[in-house]
């Protein structure tokens, strides 16, 4: 009781068609996969378009696409460009930006996608304008990793390796896309985040564990409008820890030295989940789940523990 004194699939991918639900996916031999889902037909649509895009792993089926946005399959019927080792596949991506008076509204950032919809610049016209973007997933745990936009977008997978290059030729210029995969520890990371879907990717991306635990608890006390999504996550990765109880009155820390103390602590009894132990084994980096079913990280010292 807390109180207070105050992707690697080094195998292939197949392509295949569910006749039956009319969707496709991409398969590995290792079980993760892309499913592309609810087929749209309409004005202004393309007849490969799809509505939904999910990651699948396991019994885990997580949905990665976006709103108002849909998918297409490239004219070739394959669905994207698969990176030599397959960890990786490439989408292209267009965005389309409604002007009005030469003044641009809104955008849409869609993964190879036509919006049936159309807008007047004001002169009798009406277009769409449109500038391509690509981006790369992670096969391993469905990290969106990077978007970009620019010549970029026309870079290929360089022979037997997971490298995005101009060609083949030894001084072509080389995208560093992996440079781009979001993490919790970056500096402005509340910036970077602009929404749950942002979050839900970077937990995708870098998923808890004992080196990014306490910027995920910070960022957790400080977003109540993602708490959801990372006290899910937080939850599961304590549950996954070896448990210990607390032996003694013990006070909360929030960095392992004795000038981080806060005036909340644990009482004899309460259980907690052992993240990691200091270098000099005096302090635990601890998880506590509350009889709320609130997460709290911090540390105690060792001798307070069972």
């Amino acid at each position: 009781m807390i109180k207070s004194m105050a992707v690697i699939f080094a195998a292939p991918f197949l392509v295949t068609s569910v006749t039956s639900l009319a969707d496709v996916s991409i398969n590995s031999n290792d079980g993760n996969s892309l499913f592309f889902s609810e087929k749209l037909t309409g004005e202004n649509i393309d007849n490969n378009a799809w509505s939904k895009l999910y990651f699948i792993s396991g019994s885990k089926k997580i949905d990665v696409s976006l709103q108002d946005r849909y998918f297409l399959e490239n004219d070739d019927g394959s669905i994207s460009k698969k990176s030599p080792t397959g960890n990786y596949i490439l989408f292209y991506i267009v965005l389309y930006c409604f002007i009005l008076f030469y003044i641009v509204l809104y955008c849409f950032i869609l993964f190879y996608s036509v919006l049936g919809e159309r807008v007047s610049l004001g002169d009798g016209t009406d277009k769409y304008i449109d500038r391509a973007y690509c981006s790369v997933i992670d096969m391993r745990n469905g990290c969106i990793v990077s978007d970009w936009d620019g010549e970029a977008c026309g870079y290929d997978w360089v022979k037997s390796k997971d490298v995005l290059a101009s060609s083949e030729d030894k001084d072509a210029d080389v995208f560093d896309f992996k440079a781009m995969r979001p993490s919790i520890n970056i500096k402005n990371t509340q910036q970077v985040i602009a929404n749950k879907y942002s979050l839900e990717n970077m937990l995708r991306c870098e998923p808890l564990n004992k080196t990014n635990v306490d910027a995920y608890h910070l960022f957790l006390k400080a977003n109540k409008a993602y708490s959801s999504s990372i006290k899910e996550s937080m939850l599961d990765y304590l549950r996954s820890l070896s448990e210990k109880e607390v032996k003694n009155k013990s006070m909360l820390f929030g960095k392992p030295r004795d000038n981080s103390q806060s005036k909340a602590y644990l009482i004899a009894g309460d259980k907690v989940r052992i993240i990691q132990t200091s270098a000099n084994g005096r302090w635990v980096n601890i998880g506590y789940i509350n009889k709320k079913n609130n997460p709290l990280i911090a540390w105690v010292e060792a001798v307070n523990l069972n």
